[in-house]
């Protein structure tokens, strides 16, 4: 909540605005101490350092989450049905309302903010969706999906709608991921600062890119990454830096554009060898 209102865009007013972007500021600076505090007491210059962030948050706009939404799309459908709408109340995680869904009657449920999955007979416990009109399903709710206008952005929210089967290409596969996945863009009237978007979102002032710092042997001093790189390639750099081969289901890349010139040299010469 913390980010709605030192956004600009999504704070009530710029007093408000004011107040917690100073709150930003100085959670900042207690981190920053932190850390510096660690460092000058068990680090040397031989140390390998690498600080990286999990993700990073922007502001929103709504009170109400995409899953709400989206629960309420396939209600409207006659997709999802519960036996007492009237106690859902609130609840954000179909794991607070299972009991309350009417599994004879329900085709789809919206699960874990990104995924969508249909009740498939023979996979799920109360499954009814017959194999045969599986494809007919989802891509009537994919459609409806795309249909769908936010009010606030008085259009389409939504930035990815992806089958299961074709959402590999961000790196989602096996059995637990839904049937259909979606993100959101930013801005819409719905809630939640992560999760929900893609990982190159920003609004505002602010983005989900995640923060990465590294300092020790074998890297460039002072040098700022010119491109993108992504969560999976720090652990095979830093292993790649002690001396170690990347992990053995390791699917990110080593980051060679970080590493200093005598570093490189070392490393040919070794492996010339």
């Amino acid at each position: 909540n913390a980010i709605r209102l030192a956004e600009p865009l999504t704070s009530p007013n710029k007093e408000t605005s004011n107040r917690f972007l100073n709150i930003v500021r100085e959670v900042f600076k207690i981190i920053d101490e932190m850390i510096g505090k660690i460092v000058n007491k068990v680090a040397t210059e031989d140390t390998l350092i690498v600080i990286v962030s999990d993700h990073g948050l922007i502001g929103y706009h709504g009170r109400k989450s995409i899953t709400e939404v989206i629960r309420d799309i396939l209600v409207k459908k006659g997709y999802l049905v519960y036996k007492k709408k009237e106690e859902l109340g609130p609840a954000t995680k179909p794991r607070r309302v299972k009991e309350l869904i009417d599994w004879s009657k329900t085709k789809a449920i919206v699960h874990d903010d990104v995924y969508i999955y249909l009740n498939v007979k023979g996979r799920e416990p109360h499954g009814i969706v017959n194999p045969e009109e599986y494809e007919k399903v989802r891509e009537d709710i994919i459609k409806t999906l795309l249909e769908y206008e936010d009010p606030l952005l008085k259009s389409c929210p939504f930035s990815l709608i992806l089958r299961a089967e074709d959402a590999e290409i961000i790196g989602l596969r096996g059995n637990r991921i839904g049937d259909i996945i979606f993100t959101v863009r930013p801005g819409g009237l719905y809630n939640e600062g992560h999760g929900i978007y893609l990982p190159t979102a920003k609004f505002g002032m602010s983005s989900l890119y995640a923060f990465l710092l590294m300092t020790g042997p074998g890297l460039k001093k002072d040098y700022e990454l010119k491109r993108p790189i992504w969560l999976v390639d720090v652990a095979p750099t830093i292993a790649f830096l002690l001396g170690f081969p990347p992990p053995r289901n390791s699917e990110g890349a080593i980051i060679f554009e970080a590493f200093s010139e005598d570093f490189i040299n070392y490393i040919f010469n070794k492996l010339g060898g």
